[in-house]
């Protein structure tokens, strides 16, 4: 099964709001656009409720700004039209990491919510 996944406007609202650089804001739209298959979402990590949400986390490495990267992550529920996921939740967290050679140094992602 695949899923389309949807963007409320106050989520698009929120997202433009984060001033992100034109290639960082397209890779998560990217990424959303794709959709979900049911195996990619039983591998999501599940938030327990009354309505279980999924956690989507993704990361992008800025391809100007090599020392920056940043951590993404889109809360989906189940919504009103069968075979949709929605994105109720969305938060970022840019993180710059350089050593003192001006080189990145990949270390674990740094998630807000996991």
């Amino acid at each position: 099964m695949n899923y389309v996944i949807a963007i409320p406007e106050p989520i698009q609202n929120n997202i433009a709001s984060w001033n992100l650089s034109s290639d960082a804001e397209d890779f998560p739209h990217e990424q959303i656009e794709g959709g979900m298959t049911q195996e990619e979402l039983d591998r999501l990590w599940r938030h327990a409720g009354p309505g279980s949400a999924y956690i989507w986390n993704l990361d992008f490495q800025d391809p100007v700004c090599y020392g920056l990267t940043y951590f993404f992550t889109f809360w989906l529920v189940f919504g009103p039209e069968p075979n949709y996921l929605y994105i109720y939740q969305a938060e970022y967290n840019p993180r710059e990491n350089w050593t003192l050679e001006n080189q990145y140094e990949d270390d674990d992602p740094d998630y807000e919510e996991n």
